[in-house]
């Protein structure tokens, strides 16, 4: 693999210089699991409903409508399906347990990189970024890092301070202007712009309803 290159950003240079080619592999490097993956790994359940689905739907007609990118994930099962395909399952499923199993993984970073990446985790006192141009990771110093990034924040030319109250105004606007959208496109859909399914709706419903719970920014990304 072609090493990346790797940027010491820290006042006083304080990273292992033996971390370079670590670090050089770039943040998207995946480091080899001691083992490899199980059958308890696999979601085979998954796999059983989709045989069901598509058991349950073979010979259906095929709808020519391209299907919406909206929807609410659907948890539905067949009520019933051929004893057939249950033994067929549970046979390939015995035949997978046997196969797959367990192997310990030899690694693809030597001990001494294990160490000096355990002292990077370790290390609170700095950050691992990417550089832009894809020019490869940096270290910075994360009180370095904190102070850029409230002095980009505090460009009153990009950004705007919002107190608390005024964020939870926006927010309550951007909630009434998307359900007053939505109640549009659903009772009285505009010739030019089409109308929207009933699983979209469902789905920006459903969004409405948690996206609060989690971030409420969130109905700003969803615009």
């Amino acid at each position: 693999m072609t090493n990346l290159s790797f940027h010491d950003l820290t006042i006083n240079k304080s990273i292992n210089p033996a971390a370079a080619k670590l670090l050089g592999l770039g943040l998207k490097f995946i480091i080899s699991p001691e083992t490899t993956s199980s059958f308890s790994n696999i979601d085979f359940s998954r796999f059983c409903r989709d045989t069901h689905l598509k058991t349950w739907f073979a010979g259906a007609p095929i709808l020519d409508n391209k299907p919406s990118k909206l929807y609410v994930k659907s948890k539905w099962t067949p009520p019933s399906t051929p004893t057939a395909i249950d033994n067929r399952l549970h046979n390939f499923s015995r035949a997978l347990r046997k196969i797959i199993r367990s192997k310990k993984v030899d690694s693809n970073l030597l001990p001494y990189q294990h160490d000096l990446l355990r002292e990077l985790r370790e290390n609170n006192s700095i950050v691992i970024a990417n550089t832009d141009k894809g020019l490869g990771p940096c270290t910075v110093d994360l009180h370095q890092y904190v102070d850029d990034g409230l002095d980009h924040l505090s460009d009153a030319s990009a950004y705007q301070i919002l107190s608390p109250d005024q964020a939870r105004r926006r927010i309550h606007e951007i909630r009434s202007l998307i359900e007053e959208w939505l109640f549009a496109f659903e009772a009285h859909p505009p010739a030019k712009h089409g109308t929207i399914l009933d699983m979209e709706a469902d789905y920006i419903c459903e969004k409405l309803h948690t996206l609060l719970s989690t971030d409420p920014y969130n109905y700003f990304y969803l615009l």
